[in-house]
């Protein structure tokens, strides 16, 4: 160490002074740090969007929510025909083979299940008698206002 050249020796104590400063250290280790949380957040978001983006849950929400809006604005004697191939659709890719759409008049809901479990239910307010019938083979379903 005695025979080092000066410039050795200057880039020795530049080394020594960068790791002796610690106010930069501190600020690099916090950027850091919220970078790294950033970037978890990210990812966990990123997973739960591209895990509900086709989940069968929002269709049950989507068909429970319109089929609901139509017998609200429906008035009596209305007659209501809805295809509906694509719920037999995930439900056979579910293997569910049960009631995929009920109408409870008498509770006043609407109940869309496309997998084992109890579906998605809402609650319509029309006070008008409704009953609905799904066709299996014409994949329709039909709503009554009485």
């Amino acid at each position: 160490m005695l025979f080092m050249s000066k410039d050795k020796r200057a880039i020795r104590y530049k080394q020594k002074n960068i790791l002796q400063d610690k106010r930069g250290t501190e600020s690099l280790l916090t950027e850091i740090t919220f970078s790294i949380l950033i970037l978890v957040a990210v990812v966990i978001l990123f997973l739960f969007v591209s895990s509900k983006s086709g989940d069968f849950r929002i269709t049950e929400q989507v068909y429970a929510k319109q089929i609901a809006l139509l017998i609200d604005q429906a008035k009596p004697g209305t007659k209501i025909n809805l295809e509906i191939s694509s719920i037999f659709e995930i439900a056979q890719k579910n293997k569910f083979s049960g009631e995929t759409i009920f109408i409870d008049d008498n509770n006043k809901k609407v109940t869309i299940r496309l997998a084992e479990g109890k579906g998605y239910s809402i609650d319509y307010f029309n006070d008008a008698g409704v009953s609905g019938y799904v066709d299996k083979r014409a994949e329709r379903l039909m709503i009554e206002i009485k």
